[in-house]
């Protein structure tokens, strides 16, 4: 178990701190657009329109798309240490995909909890100087970012959500394993992961079909990376 931990700790070192930087950054970004809102707003607008108003989507949007490009480059900037780590541990392709997978759903959860954590704070400023106790839930039903990263009560939703949390990082790990082969297809996955992250947050989510849309788009992809990884650590 010690060498699974090894690999597992090795992609993890190799993102935490500039993970630690991005949210960070993220969050006096978002919280500096949040001031500047409600400061404009005056008590004359909601909670909802505020946070429309506070670039949230924009900034979470942007740095998603740095996060997706730090977990697809992850083995492949430490290459040299990851080989030597696998040829002492003698651990095999398909393990390595997985703990990356695994290491990279991580990742994406705490980016969202990151997120939520942030929007409710915003909420809790919002609420301490304007006593609305049902604002903080409908901005939540209303505000199409924040339903998707808080579904509530929608379990289809939450679902999906799920799924394609797995898809993501699934497909990066399998597309790291191909990049450090050299195959410049690679970055596709990832393309494709900004674009289902950003329609996500586009789409109107109260339209049952265009849920299970996106759940079957995300099983598709989840199965389509695990494949495709398994058949590249076959052919090393």
């Amino acid at each position: 178990m010690k060498k699974h931990l090894s690999v597992m700790m090795l992609y993890v070192r190799s993102i935490l701190y500039i993970f630690i930087l991005l949210v960070l950054v993220m969050a006096v970004v978002q919280s500096m657009f949040f001031a500047i809102a409600f400061r404009n707003a005056e008590g004359l607008y909601g909670l909802d329109t505020i946070m429309n108003n506070s670039r949230l989507k924009s900034v979470s949007v942007i740095s998603f798309v740095i996060l997706w490009i730090l977990l697809i480059y992850i083995a492949s900037d430490d290459r040299g240490k990851l080989e030597y780590t696998l040829s002492r541990l003698r651990i095999s392709r398909k393990m390595v995909f997985i703990w990356q997978s695994i290491v990279n759903g991580t990742f994406l959860l705490l980016f969202r909890a990151v997120q939520v954590s942030l929007a409710l704070t915003f909420c809790v400023i919002y609420t301490k100087h304007f006593p609305q106790q049902q604002a903080p839930m409908l901005v939540f039903y209303t505000n199409k970012l924040l339903h998707n990263l808080l579904p509530l009560k929608n379990i289809l939703l939450l679902v999906t959500q799920i799924f394609i949390t797995l898809a993501l990082a699934v497909t990066f790990a399998a597309h790291s394993v191909r990049i450090n082969k050299k195959d410049k297809t690679s970055m596709s996955s990832g393309v494709l992961g900004f674009f289902t992250y950003h329609y996500i947050c586009g789409f109107d989510t109260s339209e049952i079909y265009i849920l299970f849309f996106l759940l079957f788009a995300a099983l598709f992809i989840l199965i389509h990376g695990i494949n495709s990884a398994f058949e590249e650590a076959e052919d090393e």
